[in-house]
Formats: C-alpha cells, sequence, structure tokens
C-alpha cells in the first residue's frame, strides 16, 4: 500500500550529493516527506529537521522511510520509521513527548518491532545486514523497548540476525555521541558524525557494563537492562 506523501520537515544538512529522497540528490532546505525513502551514499550523512526541532540524523551509507509522523497535539508526536540499512539517531527536544515504531525491512526472522515512548527521545540504530548484527542504544530518557526488553538511558542491545541471538549490556558515565558511537561501534549518525573520545573494539567492556545475556529476550530480570 502506497504511503501518502506529506511534507513534514525540511533538509537541514546534507553532504553534497551524498543525500537522496527516492533518486532526488537532496540540498538544504529541501522538503521532508512521508512514504520517501531517504537514503545516503558511502561517506555521506544527513539531517532532517521536523516539528518541535525534532532531528533525525542518518548515518553513511543508509536508507531508511518515514511512514508516518503524526502531530497528534502540540509537542506530542506518533512516528514510525523503516530502517533498511544503515544508521539512523532520532533525536527530540527534552519536553517533546513521542510514541515511536521503529522496524527493519527484509528481516524475515525479526517479528517484534522497537517501540521508544516518552520524553526527551534519543534512540539510534544500526542494521547491518553483511554481518548479520543489528544494534540499538537509548541514550536519552524514553522508554526503548524490544519485545519484553526495556532498554533505559545507557542500555544498548546486540542481536545476530543469522541466530536471533540477543545480547543486552549497559555503558556507564557515557553520554550522547560518546555513549552512542562506543555502543553501536559506529558514530555517522550522531550529532557530528564523530568518533567517540574513546575506542572500544568491544563497544561493551567499559568497565561499568553489566551483560544481561546472550540468550533470548526472557534471559534478563526485571524492566531493564542494566
Amino acid at each position: 500500500m502506497d504511503i501518502e506523501k506529506i511534507i513534514i520537515g525540511r533538509v537541514l544538512r546534507v553532504n553534497k550529493g551524498k543525500g537522496f529522497a527516492g533518486d532526488e540528490k537532496l540540498k538544504k532546505r529541501n522538503p521532508v516527506k512521508t512514504g520517501t525513502v531517504f537514503s545516503t551514499l558511502a561517506g555521506g550523512t544527513m539531517t532532517l529537521m521536523l516539528d518541535e526541532k525534532t532531528r533525525i540524523f542518518i548515518g553513511d551509507d543508509s536508507e531508511i522511510m518515514i511512514k508516518e509522523f503524526l502531530i497528534s497535539e502540540p509537542k506530542s508526536h506518533k512516528v514510525t520509521i523503516e530502517l533498511t540499512k544503515g544508521s539512523f539517531l532520532y533525536k527530540t527536544l527534552r519536553k517533546t513527548q513521542t510514541d515511536l515504531t521503529v522496524s527493519m525491512q527484509g528481516i524475515t526472522n525479526m517479528e517484534k518491532k522497537f517501540t521508544s515512548e516518552g520524553f526527551n527521545t534519543s534512540v539510534a540504530f544500526i542494521n547491518k545486514p553483511d554481518e548479520n548484527e543489528l544494534r540499538f542504544v537509548n541514550a536519552g530518557e524514553s522508554k526503548l523497548s524490544y519485545g519484553d526488553k526495556i532498554l533505559s538511558s545507557g542500555d544498548f542491545g546486540v542481536i545476530n540476525m543469522g541466530t536471533n541471538t540477543q545480547t543486552y549490556k549497559k555503558i556507564n558515565n557515557k553520554f550522547g555521541d560518546n555513549l552512542i558511537g562506543q555502543a553501536l561501534k559506529n558514530s555517522s549518525m550522531t550529532t557530528t558524525a564523530a568518533q567517540p573520545s574513546t575506542s572500544n573494539n568491544s563497544g561493551s567492556s567499559d568497565s561499568g557494563s553489566s551483560d544481561s545475556g546472550g540468550g533470548d529476550s526472557g534471559s534478563s530480570s526485571g524492566g531493564g537492562c542494566g
């Protein structure tokens, strides 16, 4: 079913010649519409500005579609995004309430979708089909969920898409771009598109990290990953 193309924002920043809406090369201030595939080439990044200064940071070699962006009331959004490959960060202002659903295209053994509910949303995802790996992190104050797993700020997860093995861990004393870059092992979708301040090959051996298990989504107790 075709999704109605509604203007919901503008392109805030894009690397020249490396950001697209469908087949159209994008420039700053071009409209952002629902039902449109936004993509970047290798080495390219893009930032979309939506209502209430909500921003979507798209990493390099990535492809997403904003299927839905509804303003249910002032400072309250209902959003659905599909990630095909690569990465993105969804970031709101502190007083914006967001009900976000994120699905992954082309992953047949993933029946669940990600949801993020609450204020001050800052959640990021990276889908690496060639490596059969999906990573996600909560760097904000909303509640990020996948099935019965709930991730609070600092929590991240890794799903092996070949075996559907899930691992959940926590990074302490890292915030914002540094937290996201370390958890996802990639910083192209962060607000600065810069590498994290400290390298960490495993992305999870920070001194404050705790492993909630490498099994299925029921491998940890309680409502969070920490």
